[in-house]
C-alpha cells in the first residue's frame, strides 16, 4: 500500500551523503535496488540519478513495524527513508561513492510498490532491444542511459548560458495553423475571386493535378453583355469540369481503400510474428510511409470535396438563372397591416 509523503523533503541524494555527514540525521528517496535479509538484519541499497546508497533496518533502531515494511520491500519499490548517517561496520565497497558509510533508518515510507521488472535495472544488461524499447520507462533508469542524458542536458544548459553571455536570445517560433479532422494540414482549396474589372479567376493549389486544369480562366464582358451572360459562361466552365472532379475522387478512393489493407497486413504482421530489432525498424519505416501516403490521399480528397461543392453548385444557380421562379408573399401579421394601411 503506497504512503503518502506529506511532510517529507529529500536532504541529500545518495551520493551526496559522505563520511562528513557521519552523525547527522537525512531524508534520502529512491528506487529499491537491492535487498539482503540477514535474519535480524535487511540491507538495502537504495538508487537514484547520483548512484547507490546503503541503507541499514535494524528492528532494534526501527522497531517492528518499520522491520516488517522492510521485510516486504522489492526491487525497485520506490521509498523515502529517515535516519542518521553511520559508519560502515563490515568492509567498505571501494566500487562505490559512498562505500564506507550507511544509513541506519529510523522511518520507512512506501511511496509506490512494483511489480517484478522485466529486466535488471543495471549498466550493460543483455536484454533484446525490443523489450527494452517497450518498457522504455524502465530502461531510462539504467545508470548508462542516465549518465547520457545528464551530460545531454549539462552540454545544452552550458550551451545556453554560453550565448547567453555573448548577448544572443533564445526565441521560439510556434507555427499557428488551423486544425483540421484527424489533424490534417490546412487545405487550401479552389474558390473563384472576382475581380472588379469583370474578370473570374480561380487560383487553386492541390496535391492532385487534374487534367487540363488551368491555373487561371478568365471571363470578359463588356459594357453591352449583361451580367446574366457572364453568369452563364462561369456555370458552363465549371460544369466542364464536374465529370473529371467525380472520377479523380472516385480514384482517391479506391486508393485510400487499397492503403489501408497494406496497414492492415502490416499490423498482422508485426502481431503475428517475433520480430528483432532490426526486423522491427523496417517494418516501422513501412507502416510510416503508408501513414504519409494515407495522409496525402486524405488531404487531397479533402480539397476536392471541398472543389466539387463549388462546381455541383454551378447547376443550382443555372437554374435560377434560366427558369426564375415567381414569387408570392403571404402577410405575416394581416390584421395589424391591413389596419395600418387604410389608416
Amino acid at each position: 500500500m503506497a504512503e503518502s509523503m506529506v511532510g517529507l523533503k529529500r536532504s541529500h541524494r545518495c551520493t551526496e551523503v559522505s563520511s562528513a555527514d557521519i552523525g547527522k540525521k537525512v531524508t534520502v528517496m529512491g528506487w529499491v535496488a537491492k535487498r539482503r535479509n540477514l535474519g535480524s538484519l535487511i540491507f538495502v541499497d537504495l538508487r537514484d540519478r547520483s548512484g547507490i546508497l546503503q541503507i541499514l533496518f535494524d528492528e532494534n533502531i526501527i522497531g517492528k513495524e518499520g522491520f516488517d515494511k522492510a521485510y516486504a520491500l522489492r526491487n525497485e519499490f520506490v521509498i523515502a527513508v529517515e535516519g542518521e548517517v553511520i559508519k560502515r561496520s563490515g568492509a567498505v565497497n571501494e566500487n562505490l561513492k559512498t562505500g564506507d558509510i550507511e544509513i541506519a533508518a529510523k522511518t520507512l515510507r512506501i511511496l509506490s510498490e512494483s511489480e517484478t521488472p522485466p529486466f535488471p535495472i543495471e549498466e550493460n544488461i543483455q536484454t533484446k532491444e525490443d523489450i527494452r524499447l517497450k518498457y522504455r520507462c524502465l530502461d531510462l533508469r539504467r545508470p548508462d542511459i542516465q549518465s547520457n542524458i545528464i551530460m545531454r542536458s549539462k552540454v545544452a544548459t552550458l550551451t545556453r548560458a554560453f550565448l547567453a553571455n555573448e548577448g544572443f536570445l533564445e526565441i521560439e517560433t510556434p507555427m499557428l495553423t488551423k486544425s483540421t479532422p484527424e489533424g490534417a494540414r490546412d487545405a487550401q482549396v479552389a474558390l473563384p475571386v472576382i475581380e472588379q474589372s469583370g474578370t473570374c479567376i480561380i487560383r487553386h493549389k492541390t496535391l492532385v493535378k487534374l487534367q487540363e486544369f488551368p491555373e487561371t480562366f478568365n471571363i470578359s464582358y463588356g459594357e453591352e453583355a449583361s451580367c446574366l451572360d457572364w453568369v452563364l459562361k462561369v456555370i458552363s466552365s465549371l460544369n466542364s469540369y464536374q465529370n473529371q472532379v467525380v472520377e479523380e475522387m472516385e480514384k482517391l478512393t479506391q486508393n485510400l481503400s487499397t492503403v489501408d489493407r497494406e496497414i492492415c497486413d502490416e499490423l498482422h504482421y508485426i502481431e503475428f510474428c517475433n520480430l528483432n530489432a532490426a526486423e522491427g525498424y523496417k517494418s516501422y519505416k513501412r507502416l510510416k510511409e503508408l501513414q504519409q501516403k494515407r495522409r496525402a490521399i486524405k488531404n487531397s480528397f479533402e480539397m476536392l470535396d471541398a472543389v466539387q461543392v463549388v462546381v455541383s453548385g454551378a447547376s443550382k444557380i443555372e437554374k435560377l438563372v434560366t427558369d426564375p421562379a415567381k414569387k408570392s408573399y403571404t402577410l405575416r401579421e394581416p390584421e395589424t397591416f391591413i389596419h395600418a394601411w387604410r389608416g
